[in-house]
């Protein structure tokens, strides 16, 4: 197979397995979605993580300054 012909040839899965741009352009959008809120979650669970461990600190120091 000559190289004109290799480009002049259908696509392995025909033209209709072709992806488009606008396609593309809804997977990435649904990514983006998923990927926010996994973010978000994630956002969430470390600021409530982060209060716990400064509410602790703080109530440490309090009984060792009372001790």
């Amino acid at each position: 197979m000559s190289g004109a012909e290799f480009l002049m040839d259908r696509p392995r899965g025909g033209w209709s397995e072709l992806v488009t741009t606008s396609e593309l352009d809804l997977r990435l959008d649904a990514f983006e979605a998923r990927f926010g809120t996994k973010l978000a979650t994630l956002e969430h669970r470390l600021r409530s993580q982060t209060w716990v461990t400064i509410s602790t600190v703080i109530a440490a120091m309090g009984v060792i300054v009372a001790a």
